[in-house]
């Protein structure tokens, strides 16, 4: 727990030192809080979590499904709603599996390394036994 708690400290402090290019121009995002329909993706390696009202779904190509308890975020105070967002939460399954995904609008696009496509949020998704980095985009 301490060692997950250490982690997610230095991803948020990482994440909070980026925060600059928005004082630089980066507009506010159109997202509402209270029903966020996104998905996350990473790639190399290749995993995705899907966010609706009803779950949370973490997927892999290894890992078909995984359900989470769907979560309101917590947002960063003193910044624009929805512009920095953690969602901490737990798989349905009885098991002790948690995940925190952190969202941060990035103002210059997030690229999943693999097309030309830009998405408007890097993610960075803590899970208990990894850490993995990708993009968000509304659905």
């Amino acid at each position: 727990m301490q060692t997950y708690l250490s982690k997610l400290k230095i991803i948020m402090l990482c994440m909070l030192f980026s925060l600059t290019s928005y004082a630089n121009g980066g507009g506010a995002p159109s997202l509402d809080p209270n029903n966020v329909k996104m998905k996350c993706f990473g790639t190399e390696p290749f995993w995705s979590f899907t966010m609706s009202k009803e779950e949370f779904v973490y997927e892999t190509p290894e890992i078909k499904k995984t359900l989470y308890k769907s979560v309101k975020p917590r947002l960063a105070q003193g910044l624009p709603t929805g512009f920095l967002m953690v969602f901490e939460t737990h798989a349905l399954k009885k098991t002790k599996n948690k995940a925190t995904l952190v969202a941060k609008k990035n103002p210059e696009g997030c690229s999943d390394g693999m097309s030309d496509k830009s998405y408007p949020y890097d993610a960075v998704l803590i899970l208990h036994d990894r850490v993995l980095s990708g993009c968000c985009d509304n659905q």
